[in-house]
């Protein structure tokens, strides 16, 4: 008799046990679409954040930042791509000015030959740029075609 009690305990149990796991696996669907929705949400929210980046306050402010950081050559990037995005800009005058003094910087310096082969690496048109800059007097010596 105590066989027959233990055993409609184990039976009673494993189906009280498998009717949760079946209550457990639905949750975990509606869990699962419901972290799918929030992802879709989420990509939708980078996207409108990236709508408002593009704006000419952001550009200066990056290029600005590039500036203050001595990246020069990033800096001088983020204003001429504010100087064509928004022509119009009440930030022309400033950009300009930034560009301006981020290429003298730039033409005041040695040449580092480590920058000037990760430069060339990171251009496709890398070697006419150097050697334009060399015809220039970038560097001493004699360049020619």
């Amino acid at each position: 008799m105590n066989r027959l009690i233990i055993a409609k305990a184990w039976l009673i149990m494993i189906v009280v046990s498998f009717l949760l796991s079946s209550c457990n696996k639905e949750k975990i669907t509606e869990q699962e679409r419901i972290i799918e929705d929030l992802n879709s949400q989420i990509l939708l929210l980078k996207a409108e954040i990236d709508i408002f980046k593009e704006t000419d306050q952001y550009y200066y402010q990056s290029g600005t930042d590039e500036f203050i950081n001595k990246n020069y050559k990033s800096a001088i990037d983020w204003m001429n791509n504010l100087i064509i995005k928004f022509p119009t800009s009440e930030l022309l005058i400033y950009a300009e000015k930034i560009k301006d003094v981020s290429l003298k910087i730039l033409k005041s310096r040695p040449i580092d030959a480590s920058e000037l082969l990760k430069e060339m690496s990171q251009s496709t048109q890398g070697l006419e740029e150097v050697l334009e800059f060399i015809r220039k007097g970038g560097l001493s010596g004699d360049i020619s075609d």
